[in-house]
């Protein structure tokens, strides 16, 4: 059964953040390359996202703080009308993590009624997320537990991989 309840998914997860610790270390070392639990995690994925409709929810758009590349803010603050100084000071703040600017906001300040007005040219943080399609699964496994509470596709998708790779907590 597909999980799409925020308020349960939060609930589980916090209830079960040590199992999903884990976890990450059994797929670390599980007897299985990479390119096979990228494929897994892909499969899985694609089946729960074509049961999910993310307008419904945008709980990402709520939670998540996406980095803007340089040449999305000049698009963005065109399409907005106004710099790029003026979209940089209004709407991003220095990432923490790296060198890179991201959304300063939350909720995302472009998110009304559950829909992004600036879909058609979003930033590729925003287009590619929750990341379960790219290479390297089991490297960015602690961005995978951080998105767990936050995105129903993420979270179905972790606890039908512990079932398929045969995870006994």
């Amino acid at each position: 059964m597909i999980q799409t309840d925020l308020s349960k998914i939060k609930d589980y997860a916090r209830k079960n953040e040590k199992q999903n610790w884990k976890f990450r270390s059994y797929l670390k070392f599980i007897d299985q390359t990479d390119a096979e639990i990228d494929s897994l995690v892909v499969e899985i994925s694609s089946a729960i996202t074509g049961r999910i409709n993310c307008k419904t929810c945008a709980n990402c758009c709520k939670e998540k703080s996406p980095i803007v590349l340089k040449k999305e803010m000049l698009l963005i603050s065109s399409r907005l009308e106004i710099s790029k100084e003026e979209f940089i000071n209004k709407y991003l703040e220095n990432s923490e993590e790296s060198d890179e600017l991201r959304i300063s906001k939350r909720p995302c300040p472009f998110l009304k009624n559950n829909e992004c007005e600036i879909y058609d040219i979003r930033p590729e943080d925003c287009r590619s997320y929750p990341h379960l399609h790219k290479k390297g699964f089991r490297t960015r496994l602690i961005g995978v537990i951080e998105n767990y509470p936050v995105c129903p596709i993420v979270f179905n998708t972790y606890n039908q991989l512990k079932e398929k790779c045969n995870f006994l907590a």
